[in-house]
């Protein structure tokens, strides 16, 4: 009774018992569920349908060459447009109150072209934006490493998609729509965790500062806000309204143009300089800057903080000195403080206005002093003599025969937390 099979092949033992049972019972079997097999010799692309999400699309001979590949895209050398401060805000913090020093991190753009594919160079990037994050960095600077070997490369443009990844990050999500253009450097940033930053203050959430995005006020907008108590004589025409992630925008008492991002504090509220927050007596940490240098000196001659230099410049290299010895000079006296700023209970151990800490690539310090075609010394080396203070070796005793730069990020901020960022009392 087995002999003739339904059309689709060999049918399944659960469905073999019922048909027995069937007819043991003197029951009609019910009809096989397997569907006739399709000859694959006659199959075109008139008759099949491929499913984009809930959405069913119709493919054809005409756009069957307009598929999309599993290729790497190429990575644009198109520069990110970089955060600006209007020049009218000012702000003028107490003394002696709030974090006033700088902590920045330098790193080359060549670790994201040393990356095998798209989804590791996200990843690559968003561990360097969580890092900087985790132990409060203010700046992030990129350089851009080029060698000989490495410029006819397919990928090449590594510090413009690092820089951008990281500006993208520290952008809080209910601002990215209106500040961040779409891009293709940005195509798998949905498989990075966020930041979480104190600045990504939620909806809910009771906060002295947000971050918000100037609008374009109309006249509706301006007869819906109230001016505050005691200005009868400002007219709401002078207030620019600004979304900060409510419900409402709030409105501040500067014009400022549209499309531009602001620090308010919502205690007036008021535009106020992106560093307030971390000068406020309760010492927020408000996220960093991104900065691309065009070259390895760049990095140096291009601060953007106040004097234009950095006091003190650490570098990492398996050639430095041990995190011991350094802080033993540092407790000797046998290191120079050159901060003027420091307030008397500051507990730090190293005194600092503005701290930078290089790390290398992937040939390593030395070999992006030779690299870098604005460096005059000979040997190129002895710009590392002329800009750095010390060199800090921070795994001695290292197994593997390299460390990666996203390893050497985790390890020196760790290592270096209770000297750079000691706890308040």
């Amino acid at each position: 009774r087995w002999q003739e099979q339904p059309k689709g092949g060999r049918m399944g033992r659960k469905e073999r018992e019922h048909i027995e049972w069937c007819i043991a019972n003197g029951l009609e079997p019910p009809p096989s569920s397997k569907k006739p097999k399709v000859d694959k010799s006659k199959r075109t692309l008139d008759n099949v349908s491929v499913t984009h999400g809930s959405s069913t699309v119709r493919a054809s001979t005409e756009n069957a060459d307009n598929n999309t590949t599993n290729e790497r895209p190429y990575r644009t050398r198109e520069k990110p447009v970089m955060r600006t401060v209007p020049e009218h805000i000012g702000h003028t913090p107490a003394e002696g109150s709030g974090r006033q020093y700088t902590v920045t991190i330098a790193l080359p753009g060549s670790i994201i072209d040393n990356a095998q594919s798209q989804e590791l160079s996200m990843m690559l990037a968003g561990s360097i934006a969580r890092a900087a994050t985790i132990f409060q960095v203010d700046e992030v600077v990129v350089w851009e490493e080029k060698f000989e070997q490495d410029q006819g490369k397919k990928g090449y443009g590594g510090a413009n998609f690092l820089a951008r990844v990281l500006q993208y990050l520290e952008t809080p999500q209910y601002l990215r729509k209106a500040l961040i253009p779409r891009h293709k450097d940005l195509q798998l940033v949905g498989l990075l965790p966020p930041l979480d930053a104190p600045h990504h203050a939620r909806k809910h959430e009771h906060v002295p500062f947000r971050e918000g995005v100037t609008l374009k006020s109309t006249a509706e907008d301006q007869d819906d806000a109230q001016p505050d108590k005691g200005d009868g004589d400002l007219k709401i025409s002078s207030k620019t309204a600004v979304d900060v992630g409510l419900e409402h925008p709030v409105f501040v008492k500067q014009k400022i143009p549209a499309g531009v991002r602001v620090t308010i504090d919502m205690s007036f509220p008021k535009a106020v300089p992106p560093s307030a927050p971390r000068e406020s007596p309760q010492r927020l940490y408000w996220g960093y800057t991104t900065r691309v240098a065009s070259s390895f000196s760049n990095v140096f001659t291009s601060c953007p903080f106040k004097g234009g230099r950095y006091d003190y410049v650490i570098g990492t290299s398996e050639h430095g000195s041990t995190l011991d010895d350094w802080r033993h000079q540092i407790k000797s006296g046998g290191v120079e403080a050159t901060s003027i700023d420091a307030a008397p209970d500051d507990r730090r151990e190293l005194k600092y206005d503005h701290l930078l800490i290089v790390f290398g690539g992937v040939y390593g310090l030395e070999a992006s002093c030779g690299a870098d075609p604005d460096n005059t010394f000979q040997p190129p080396t002895a710009l590392l003599d002329e800009q750095f203070h010390c060199y800090l070796n921070l795994c001695p005793t290292q197994g593997s025969r390299t460390i990666r730069t996203e390893e050497a990020v985790l390890m020196c901020l760790t290592a270096l937390q209770p000297v750079i960022h000691p706890p308040v009392a």
